[in-house]
């Protein structure tokens, strides 16, 4: 499924990205043209349009280099700016993971993670759900267990008890069998 991917690129992050990519290679090519347009030598003959010509000459050129300039600037902006936002997309969800990771291994419990809508490892998020819920019920039935066998250990359990513990260990096959 089209959705599903881990890492989907945002329709407006390659849009700009071309387009500033665009804009950058066009002009270089402008000033390549323009560069070899105005290169070229003027027959001498001609001195005073020829000093007005090269005069006009350095004066495009530069302006041309400060133009190129400004756009590489504002493009590289956007690009940064633009990673910055996709790469938060990114390790947003995966700081989410570590923290629910580290408070279930803490011993806290943990039901369910939640991602931002927008964030890429969105599909992950119900997976993950599923996992903690799994480990929770286990880890709650592995308590009930000790507790009946540390009584077990003080004095003979009951027939009650011996059924109780039963019926746990086979919940906890049933959460084995149990499938994403």
């Amino acid at each position: 499924m089209k959705n599903d991917r881990l890492i989907p690129v945002a329709k407006e992050f390659l849009f700009l990205f071309i387009t500033s990519v665009s804009i950058i290679i066009g002009s270089l090519i402008g000033i390549g043209i323009i560069w070899g347009i105005l290169d070229k030598p003027l027959p001498s003959n001609f001195h005073g349009i020829f000093h007005l010509i090269t005069v006009v000459k350095e004066r495009v050129i530069y302006m041309m280099i400060i133009s190129l300039l400004l756009q590489i600037v504002i493009c590289l902006t956007l690009i940064l700016f633009l990673a910055l936002r996709f790469s938060h997309k990114i390790s947003g969800p995966m700081y989410r993971v570590k923290t629910v990771i580290k408070d279930f291994l803490e011993g806290k419990d943990v039901d369910k993670i939640v991602f931002r809508k927008t964030d890429f490892l969105k599909p992950l998020e119900r997976d993950l759900s599923v996992l903690f819920e799994r480990e929770s019920k286990r880890r709650k039935l592995l308590c009930e267990i000790e507790e009946i066998l540390a009584k077990s250990q003080k004095a003979a359990i009951t027939d009650s008890e011996k059924e109780k513990l039963r019926t746990l260990v086979n919940s906890l096959k049933e959460i084995d069998k149990n499938e994403l």
